[in-house]
């Protein structure tokens, strides 16, 4: 028996996927029971307009969500179609204050930030979601 749990980029739950061989009439095939788990919030936390907000340390952002396996020195955020990459690193630990929040065609809430305490000039550039964020005020780790 072997178990698996999926957040799934459909839904906001999660599922368990327990995989058995050899109970469907003794035939010896793999089979799948799935159980619904939980609600999963999509972010951490909450903002609004006008937050001033700090990009989530490379480590903290790498434990919840991952390498991308195709270039594993980038954060895959939401698969095929969001990561932290290594050129955004830079960022980590930096302030920025939400100018704009969205929901994304693709499931995730961006957010378009200004005042950038980091001297990068690149970020105009970039994409940012609330994944990649903290609230200004929470201690670091």
């Amino acid at each position: 028996m072997e178990l698996d749990d999926h957040k799934s980029d459909a839904v906001d739950y999660c599922v368990r996927v327990r995989w058995e061989k050899g109970t469907t009439g003794g035939n010896g095939k793999w089979w799948c029971r799935v159980k619904k788990l939980k609600k999963v919030e999509f972010s951490k936390y909450s903002f609004k307009v006008g937050d001033r907000v700090r990009f989530r340390s490379w480590d903290d952002l790498k434990r919840e969500f991952g390498v991308d396996p195709c270039c594993p020195a980038d954060i895959c955020i939401k698969k095929d179609s969001m990561y932290f990459t290594c050129f955004m690193s830079p960022l980590c630990g930096t302030y920025a204050t939400i100018k704009r929040i969205y929901s994304s065609e693709c499931g995730f809430t961006r957010v378009e930030l200004t005042n950038f305490s980091s001297p990068m000039k690149a970020h105009k550039y970039m994409i940012f979601t609330t994944d990649m964020l903290e609230p200004a005020s929470i201690k670091k780790r």
